[in-house]
């Protein structure tokens, strides 16, 4: 009995040390984590071939933001995901539609969890304020009145065009090319441009620029252009004449006279000179009755002079003239081709007429030397003498007809000055016994050869017309003269000028011989009919 109590009351003292056991070993299991957070979330260009780069969400609390570049498609992108939980739902790496908030729950080792709400921007464009008209045309495919193409000449935000003589259009359809995002009205839209028309561009951004279109009709029958020169309250005005009437070719900043025409398609270019302190060689270039920008001719700071111009099928420049290069050497002569210089003199000298035919450039003119001066005409800068060194001659107009090369000058006999006319390098004299004369064009048509000039009559220098050798007066006024010469199917214009009763200078376009006086205190220069 007494070893049973004893037994009791030893079980009695250990309990309390089995349960401290007890207890000791539960607190030593593992407790399941209740992490469950997101701590990076990106889509990854690697993953995801629309992206350029890669893209970091922004964690803020229990949501995250991504921001991507404009134009990507949200639909179908696959996140990296980052957490600390056990599970996350949807999974890392799963294709998933981000058009609107999505819900990603990730879920801890204590099977608590935790939403994140996913949402994306997608950056908008920059829209583009871009509304320029580029290219505005009629073409004959959309337009059958047409013969060719027509191309429109912008000008800022006018945009001109001329049409041939006949044509209509009052339903023409415009081709046009525009930075912006449309054009009001549209292209390929038959429009009336009997009256101006107004086209509105509108770029991306929502801006707009209107332009407005006019469209002329040529008129019927040729268009005669003269230039020359004209005084407006003592300022010499470089001018033009269309068929009659006058546009200035220069601002009246300086004093100015053009002395040569040449009309290319709707592009009307003049030479002349210029006087900026020096005289400058200047041309100019009008197309659609626009001014374009030209080069001046000088190379040096002296005087330079244009004489001529001619515009060849491949729209090259070529300007004939004379420039000072200073003490000792004088006027050389000079071509300028699109305003680059080629000196084709060494000595004194000048180049009066320049002509192309094919490839070839054909400039008339004069060189001095110790014994004379030499009548030249040069074939692609390669000089031609037309008169024996110990002479004095001068070239003064060159034409080309077919495989015929005429120059026309002067030819002194010791006396007085005649009129030269070399065929291939053959003269003729012209008028071999008249008192003196003085030629400064010249025009072949069909087999004819028209040079024209002045005569002295009665001590005064009176314009004159050669056809084939034979001459013919032009006016009965002293101190008159004829300097440019164009014949346009069988009917013969000639520019030139004569001096009124009270001894003012009048500027006359001479038709078949039939005098129309086109300003007053003016002279022309030059003619050409298209």
């Amino acid at each position: 009995m007494k070893t049973s109590l004893r037994y009791v009351i030893m079980a009695l003292l250990l309990l309390p040390m089995a349960l401290s056991i007890i207890i000791s070993c539960r607190n030593d299991e593992p407790v399941p984590s209740s992490e469950k957070s997101i701590t990076s979330f990106s889509f990854l260009a690697a993953d995801n071939p629309i992206l350029s780069s890669d893209v970091q969400g922004v964690i803020s609390g229990k949501e995250i933001h991504c921001v991507f570049p404009a134009g990507v498609s949200v639909t179908a992108l696959k996140p990296s995901i980052v957490h600390t939980g056990n599970t996350i739902s949807p999974a890392s790496g799963i294709a998933t539609d981000f058009t609107n908030v999505v819900n990603y729950s990730v879920t801890a080792k204590d099977h608590s969890s935790q939403t994140y709400a996913i949402s994306v921007t997608v950056t908008p464009p920059v829209l583009s304020s871009n509304k320029t008209i580029t290219a505005f045309s009629f073409l004959t495919t959309d337009n059958p009145v047409l013969s060719a193409d027509v191309q429109g000449i912008i000008s800022g935000q006018n945009i001109l065009f001329t049409l041939p003589a006949g044509v209509s259009v009052t339903a023409l359809k415009p081709t046009i090319v525009h930075t912006g995002s449309a054009v009001d009205p549209a292209a390929g839209t038959a429009h009336d441009f009997s009256t101006p028309a107004t086209y509105t561009v509108t770029a991306e951004d929502g801006s707009t620029q209107a332009y407005a279109i006019s469209v002329s009709v040529s008129e019927s029958g040729p268009s005669v252009y003269v230039v020359g020169g004209q005084m407006f309250f003592g300022t010499g005005y470089a001018r033009v004449w269309k068929n009659g009437t006058g546009t200035n070719l220069t601002n009246g900043d300086y004093n100015a006279y053009a002395t040569s025409v040449f009309v290319s398609g709707n592009t009307l270019y003049a030479a002349g000179s210029q006087r900026i302190g020096n005289s400058y060689a200047m041309y100019w270039k009008r197309e659609n009755d626009v001014e374009l920008s030209t080069p001046k001719l000088n190379e040096t700071n002296d005087d330079a002079y244009a004489n001529s111009i001619y515009v060849s099928d491949n729209n090259d420049v070529y300007v004939a003239g004379q420039e000072n290069h200073g003490a000792g050497i004088g006027y050389i002569a000079k071509v300028w081709k699109n305003g680059a210089a080629t000196s084709l003199t060494t000595a004194s000298g000048a180049a009066h007429s320049v002509f192309v035919s094919g490839n070839d450039v054909y400039v008339a003119g004069w060189e001095e030397v110790a014994t004379g001066w030499v009548a030249k005409v040069w074939k692609n800068g390669v000089a031609t003498n037309l008169s024996p060194l110990d002479q004095r001659a001068y070239g003064h107009a060159v034409f080309v007809s077919g495989n015929d090369v005429y120059v026309a000058g002067q030819y002194y006999n010791g006396s007085t000055f005649l009129l030269a006319l070399w065929k291939n390098g053959n003269l003729e004299i012209i008028d071999p016994n008249t008192p003196g004369t003085d030629v400064s064009s010249i025009f072949v048509a069909d087999g004819d050869v028209y040079l024209v000039g002045n005569e002295i009559r009665n001590g005064q220098y009176n314009a004159k017309v050669w056809k084939n050798g034979v001459g013919t007066f032009l006016s009965s006024v002293a101190r008159s003269d004829a300097r440019s010469v164009y014949v346009h199917n069988g009917d013969v214009y000639i520019a030139g000028w004569e001096f009124d009763n009270d001894g003012k200078q009048v500027a006359i376009l001479w038709k078949n011989g039939v005098a129309t006086t086109l300003a007053s205190d003016a002279f022309a220069y030059g003619v050409i009919v298209k």
